[in-house]
């Protein structure tokens, strides 16, 4: 699992790949404050 972080605005931005969807070519969840996606 790949996971990154950066204050950006007073929230935090997280970007997280390698935890669920592994049999997708790609996967990543984006979090910014409270708000949080899942594309793959």
């Amino acid at each position: 699992m790949i996971k990154k972080s950066k204050d950006i605005g007073g929230r935090n931005l997280m970007i997280e790949t390698g935890r669920i969807a592994r049999q997708s070519n790609g996967s990543v969840i984006v979090s910014y404050g409270e708000t949080t996606i899942h594309v793959a």
